[in-house]
């Protein structure tokens, strides 16, 4: 099942692309998704709990299961400034 995350701001920095497409072997939520590719950062769990989705350009809760073809977007926490 492949997919298509698109990545902002801080999410673009830390993992140095604007998007990508994975291939996932059965269906996962959208939390399941985040810690896998954020399996190796110490600020995993704090970035879930500040960190907003969207799916096809609508947001869902981190348990929304992703299909073939969807888009997720990682909309990160807003800095002030």
């Amino acid at each position: 099942m492949k997919i298509k995350i698109k990545y902002f701001a801080f999410y673009r920095d830390y993992f140095k692309k604007e998007c990508e497409e994975i291939v996932l072997e059965k269906p996962l939520n959208v939390e399941d998704v985040f810690k896998m590719l954020l399996k190796s950062s110490p600020l995993k769990e704090k970035l879930l709990s500040s960190t907003l989705f969207a799916v096809n350009q609508e947001y869902v809760d981190k348990t929304h299961v992703l299909q073939e073809g969807d888009e997720l977007i990682f909309v990160p926490p807003v800095s002030g400034g």
